[in-house]
């Protein structure tokens, strides 16, 4: 069962994450010092949610999960090094027992008023082991029994370090027991949760004009008997990057969501809430059929890729790749031999390869960002320099994953962005995506999933993270190219605004300044 696991660990993780790049600028704010609608933020997305259920929360869902419903831990602000308390004020774990024991926080209480209490997170756990989508990430929990009204004890089928990671996820939502007396559709077309807001109002669900309206949950245990500074949160869904930096500089949006380098420049730098970079981008590789079937061809592109132009050309908040792996995780380690630029041995390789005289490629990619767009034209002038003619096909995202499942491809872009603070997190994902994809051999990484997954021990950890890189980087099914920062903008008057690396953050402070 562990197995299984791995290969759909980072399904709340969703492709579309790594698949996002975005830019960094500085932070700060500019002239304006009042909001034009006091009390109010408007916060703006380019797509809809996939709904309020835990099961479906994937990249367009991580985000707003969180203002809704509280998860038992939440990922420590601002650096995201680690856990701190949700709904759980305590949490622990025994070794010897694989046993995890949870206290919930005796003011926790969901929207109607209720307590939430032991019976509602075991009924919570059923739920999630039960989704369709992402169940299979609890398969290693093999029971969730009461010790009291507010303690619950989790016991694990075997050894476990990830389950509280795990429970820091938008698909660990806590959900009142039988839903509260609702059905299935009621509860989740009308959600009654933990979190700091609740659902007013929620227009063209799942449309290109979604429009959710919250306002305070005034139960909210983070509250701690103040009345918050915000009074309506309103989510819009708007398509057009375009259409949504002008709304922000005409002040009808107070934050932005997935603020690429286009944007930047539209908006101003001193208007960008950069976080640290933790998203790998890189290029999975069909190995089954096609020219990058041929290993040696693999390896002459990775050495002919110069990460550190792409990097430069994107500008602050990208780094050249080392591996695979994205850099800020906690966990994370670089290979034994990281990438190198060696444009002479990339020659040679191809000049061994079964196509000596050279050969044509597809990559195909998502063009609706400029980041995504720019990579793809370098990556034509570098690897024509081997005889590599890389034919661009651009796409959107939902027949890119398509062709992708379907192997119809040559070269993709693709990648991999933590959600909470565990590289195994990542992994999991690569696991899911690129290496199924690319049908490449998934041994080495498995193997050391679990023993990374199955220990405290950090020096066991970073030999497990590092044979993963490594037989990464001697396989070159996918090839890493660069990496890069999840950014925000926010208006200067909004103040307690501090997302964190991990694609959430929690609205429970958020203010306005004097």
């Amino acid at each position: 069962m562990r197995r299984t696991v791995l290969l759909t660990i980072a399904l709340a993780a969703s492709t579309a994450i790594a698949l996002t790049s975005c830019a960094s600028g500085g932070g700060g704010g500019s002239s304006d010092s009042a909001s034009p609608h006091p009390g109010t933020v408007v916060w703006a997305r380019p797509a809809a949610i996939d709904g309020w259920e835990g099961d479906k929360c994937i990249s367009s869902s991580g985000p707003t999960n969180a203002v809704v419903f509280d998860s038992l831990l939440r990922i420590q602000t601002p650096d995201g090094s680690g856990l701190v308390p949700g709904l759980a004020s305590e949490w622990s774990y025994d070794e010897s027992t694989y046993t995890y024991d949870l206290t919930i926080r005796d003011d926790a209480a969901f929207s109607n008023g209720d307590p939430v209490t032991a019976d509602d997170v075991i009924f919570s756990f059923d739920e999630w082991k039960a989704g369709p989508i992402s169940g299979i990430l609890y398969a290693s929990v093999a029971s969730v029994t009461a010790v009291s009204d507010k303690e619950v004890q989790v016991v694990m089928a075997q050894p476990d370090t990830f389950l509280p990671n795990l429970l820091a996820w938008c698909n660990s939502n806590v959900y009142p027991a039988d839903f509260a007396g609702m059905s299935r559709d009621d509860y989740f077309a009308n959600p009654i949760g933990a979190g700091p807001y609740v659902v007013s109002d929620w227009s063209d669900p799942g449309g290109t004009t979604e429009s959710i309206s919250l306002v305070p949950n005034e139960h909210f245990w983070g509250w701690e008997g103040e009345t918050p500074a915000v009074t309506e949160l309103t989510i819009e869904t708007i398509v057009d990057p375009s259409q949504r930096a002008l709304q922000f500089q005409s002040g009808d949006i107070d934050i932005l969501e997935q603020v690429d380098q286009a944007t930047v420049a539209q908006i101003g730098e001193d208007h960008a809430v950069p976080t640290l970079p933790s998203i790998n981008i890189g290029i999975v590789a069909n190995t089954l059929a096609g020219p990058a079937s041929d290993p040696v061809v693999r390896e002459a592109i990775s050495k002919a890729i110069d990460r550190d132009s792409i990097a430069g050309a994107l500008g602050g908040g990208t780094e050249a790749a080392t591996g695979i792996l994205p850099i800020n995780v906690p966990g994370t380690a670089e290979p034994t031999e990281p990438y190198t630029f060696d444009l002479d041995a990339a020659k040679d390789l191809m000049a061994s390869s079964g196509s000596p005289d050279g050969l044509s490629m597809r990559y195909m990619y998502d063009p609706s960002n400029a980041d995504s767009d720019t990579t793809a034209q370098i990556l034509v002038t570098q690897l024509a320099e081997i005889g590599i003619d890389l034919e661009l096909e651009p796409t959107d995202t939902a027949t890119m994953n398509g062709r992708l499942a379907d192997g119809d491809f040559d070269l993709a872009r693709s990648g991999a962005g933590a959600i909470s603070p565990t590289i195994f997190d990542p992994i999991g994902l690569i696991l899911a995506t690129s290496y199924v994809y690319s049908g490449v051999d998934a041994t080495v990484m498995t193997d050391n999933f679990v023993t990374g997954t199955s220990t405290t021990d950090d020096a066991v950890v970073e030999q497990a993270v590092v044979a993963i890189q490594d037989d990464a980087l001697k396989q070159n099914g996918y090839i890493g190219v660069i990496d890069l920062a999840t950014n925000w903008a926010a208006q200067s008057y909004i103040t307690g605004f501090v997302p964190i690396q991990y694609m959430v953050y929690y609205t429970d402070k958020l203010g306005f300044a004097e």
